[in-house]
């Protein structure tokens, strides 16, 4: 009886999905174009979905790269907060600035294997002059101690780094990047020759090996001096103290000693929140990530179309007002590349994608139209 009743259930249910199926089928031939509809909706939307998905991938896998160059074991001890934002949010916090001799003391009393390198940030609005070329004043100038070499990850291609006595002394020496070689010097060795960066004249006694233009590095536009140079001609009342730290041991345990050492150093009491920042380099790979995201889904909502990954970035097509347009974020020199048939289309373009960005408190730098 048991058997009976079962194999009468089975046979029920067969007929009830073979009636389903019929049901089916006549619903879908009688409604073919809300069919088809549907179809291409549900279609569209895994395109998109897999496309996005692709691209981010590709875009963590490209930011991965370019902050090895940094180190992943490593971190910054900075005044200021770290944020990388695109869209709402507010602004990067600013804590009471790092002196010069809190970065020595930190760097004396850190207990952990490691290696430590105290740098200054002098000025991002130099002007280099050389025999035949003078820059604008957008060059990046850096003072730095002897242990930067090995906690940048930087190689010198050409000439060396900088004796322990011109550290001491504070020497007009520099070391430059590979695009400041090929600009000032074009066609000879930089080695041995006289740059001007301001009003002061240092001789060139290095040339870093060049790590092409990137998110995470800008070695290849700088000048490196001595720590006790910087502090000589670009210091301000403002000035704060970088400590860059590359651990021999955990990271965690790395950073926990680090806070430590350093809330000793600034004298905090245990009820003082820390006013200073520490922040790991894979931690800064992951915000950008998150906020290419935000940019990724704006565009291919305003543009009604999926991202596609393209080599250093990805890529986005689609239509406004009837002009074609396609949209590259290039993490290779950070920039967003816009293609239209034309300048005057381009124009008109820019400005609507500039106002359906704004929409989403996104707001693109300085546009030039090639």
């Amino acid at each position: 009886n048991h058997l009976t009743f079962f194999v009468s259930l089975t046979s029920m249910n067969v007929a009830i999905l073979q009636d389903n199926i019929k049901i089916a089928w006549v619903s879908i031939k009688t409604n073919r174009v809300r069919t088809v509809l549907t179809i291409l909706i549900i279609a569209f939307g895994i395109m998109a979905l897999v496309g996005i998905l692709t691209a981010i991938d590709a875009i963590k896998n490209s930011l991965n790269q370019q902050f090895a160059s940094m180190g992943a074991n490593s971190f910054e001890i900075t005044n200021r907060q770290l944020r990388v934002h695109v869209g709402k949010g507010g602004r990067s916090r600013y804590y009471e600035k790092i002196t010069y001799r809190e970065a020595l003391a930190f760097k004396k009393q850190y207990k952990l294997p490691a290696d430590i390198s105290v740098s200054m940030y002098a000025t991002g609005r130099a002007r280099i002059k050389s025999k035949s070329y003078k820059s604008n004043p957008n060059v990046t100038v850096t003072g730095v101690d002897n242990g930067y070499l090995k906690v940048s990850k930087n190689t010198i291609a050409q000439g060396r780094y900088f004796s322990d006595q011109e550290i001491e002394l504070g020497a007009n020496v520099v070391v430059i990047g590979a695009n400041i070689a090929a600009n000032a010097f074009p066609k000879i060795n930089p080695v041995g020759k006289q740059l001007v960066i301001g009003n002061e004249k240092f001789r060139v006694v290095g040339v870093f090996a060049s790590k092409g233009s990137s998110m995470a590095d800008k070695t290849d536009d700088q000048c490196v001096i001595p720590l006790l140079a910087a502090r000589n001609y670009f210091y301000s009342s403002s000035t704060s103290y970088k400590t860059m730290v590359v651990p021999h041991t955990d990271i965690d345990l790395a950073v926990g000693e680090a806070t430590a050492t350093m809330r000793r150093v600034k004298k905090l009491k245990a009820s003082e929140v820390n006013n200073f920042e520490i922040s790991r380099s894979d931690n800064l790979a992951n915000m950008l990530i998150e906020n290419i995201k935000y940019v990724a889904k704006s565009f291919e909502e305003i543009l009604n179309s999926s991202a596609n990954e393209e080599d250093g970035g990805f890529s986005i097509s689609g239509n406004i007002d009837g002009v074609r347009v396609k949209v590259k974020l290039n993490l290779k020199d950070n920039n967003i590349h816009f293609d239209t048939p034309d300048n005057s289309s381009c124009i008109g373009v820019m400005d609507k994608i500039q106002k359906e960005l704004q929409k989403r408190d996104i707001n693109l730098g300085p546009i030039k139209v090639l």
